[in-house]
């Protein structure tokens, strides 16, 4: 069987270009990485965002998610790192 085909977003979609997605193990929420120095924590089932994380003062290049889809990493060009609670986007 063929997957199926969902777009996120655009209405609360990011102002840039994507670099970057992770897909939670359970498939529930996608973490997506932007040239708007956002990621955007987004509902697989309705499309709709979840939390956007700030913090990065420069494009973000990658992202991952832990296992049940709480925490995640995030790399941007503005040289760092950063470890979020997807529940709180903080």
């Amino acid at each position: 069987a063929r997957p199926r085909r969902r777009r996120l977003g655009p209405k609360g979609g990011h102002a840039k270009d994507v670099h970057g997605c992770a897909l939670s193990a359970d498939g529930a929420v996608v973490l997506s990485a932007s040239a708007d120095h956002t990621c955007k924590l987004w509902d697989t089932k309705d499309g709709r965002v979840l939390h956007t994380l700030r913090g990065h003062t420069d494009w973000v290049l990658a992202c991952a998610l832990s296992a049940d889809g709480c925490r995640a990493m995030t790399a941007s060009h503005d040289k760092t790192v950063r470890y979020w609670d997807c529940r709180t986007a903080t």
